[in-house]
């Protein structure tokens, strides 16, 4: 659930939902609400004795749960591909949230596709970057399950604020971000040229626009070895820059929920940082149209993800379906 979520809009969610449970970071969050047809509640941090006697609802405190009153799990269990695996709420933007049922059948056809577009090299470790909500599909799919699927660690930022300490930190691999902080970053490495040294500002333009040389129109070479001059662009700037953001070790760049400007795109990438655009739904699991590495266009978000397919309705509709069998 969106942490700035109403009341009247979580409660309406657990009631749509039928929830049973309901997990939260402390026991504040649910004082509003209406829990009769809760079963339980799982506090991760420990509630106080005096608050959990209070309330109609039984209240757990997660580590005391999990490790004195929760037995191992001895298989894994067999869930059947129809069987409903989750409820992804949209945003609510045009009224309610709507519920998205996913079946363990549906994600399981849609990680088909995302590992593909993820493509971890045999032998390494890839390393997410976390800081979008995990109620959010893109989040949920590529993050959340996309680690687990391809073996991979998570390093979650403190808060919003905070990304530009914890990247350097966490050395991320794999980046899933949006466009408004790609601007905020553009708009930090100006403010900082503001204040160097002529020498410093000559070079840094130098080495935007040899790297620059990556750009051809709208299209963008995503290449490592992208010809002499993006190598001396990559030599005076790029590394150091890359180094300094924390984005030396990332590998894909993935950006959605709204498009990037193409100004945005073709700076990064002078700099070796080529963002791949995506467009999806909650409905497609975030599997929709997706730029790829060799073809990078700015103003297009791509083609359509392996084992999907898209087409244009007469009145203008975006049409979608999976070829999965």
């Amino acid at each position: 659930i969106y942490p700035n979520a109403s009341a009247h809009e979580i409660q309406y969610k657990l009631g749509h939902s039928e929830a049973e449970w309901i997990m939260v970071d402390k026991i504040e969050r649910v004082l509003n609400l209406n829990r009769q047809s809760l079963r339980g509640i799982l506090s991760f941090n420990k509630t106080p004795e005096e608050v959990a006697e209070s309330f109609d609802t039984p209240v757990y405190h997660y580590a005391a749960a999990v490790h004195d009153s929760i037995p191992p799990i001895k298989g894994p269990a067999a869930m059947q591909p129809d069987e409903i695996a989750t409820i992804i709420y949209t945003s609510g933007t045009t009224g309610l949230p709507k519920g998205v049922i996913h079946t363990h059948g549906t994600i399981s056809e849609a990680m088909l596709s995302e590992v593909q577009i993820i493509e971890s090299p045999e032998g390494t470790v890839d390393r997410f970057f976390s800081f979008l909500p995990l109620c959010h599909v893109a989040e949920r799919v590529l993050v959340e399950i996309g680690s687990i699927i391809v073996g991979g660690e998570v390093a979650f930022a403190r808060s919003v604020d905070t990304i530009g300490e914890d990247l350097p930190r966490c050395q991320p691999t794999i980046l899933l971000c949006v466009p408004r902080l790609w601007e905020k970053i553009q708009e930090g490495i100006h403010a900082k040229l503001l204040t160097a040294s002529p020498t410093k500002k000559f070079i840094f333009k130098m080495a935007n626009v040899m790297g620059g040389s990556r750009v051809d129109g709208a299209r963008i070479n995503s290449a490592e070895h992208a010809g002499i001059f993006p190598a001396i662009a990559d030599l005076l700037v790029g590394k150091k820059l890359r180094e300094r953001l924390g984005l030396n070790r990332v590998r894909l760049f993935i950006t959605g929920s709204a498009p990037t400007r193409p100004e945005i795109q073709k700076f990064f990438a002078s700099f070796g940082m080529p963002i791949r655009e995506v467009y999806a739904l909650t409905e497609n699991l975030a599997c929709g149209v997706v730029s790829f590495a060799d073809e990078i266009i700015t103003n297009s978000c791509g083609k359509p993800f392996p084992g999907a397919e898209l087409r244009i309705a007469d009145d203008g509709e975006i049409l979608f379906r999976s070829l999965w069998n």
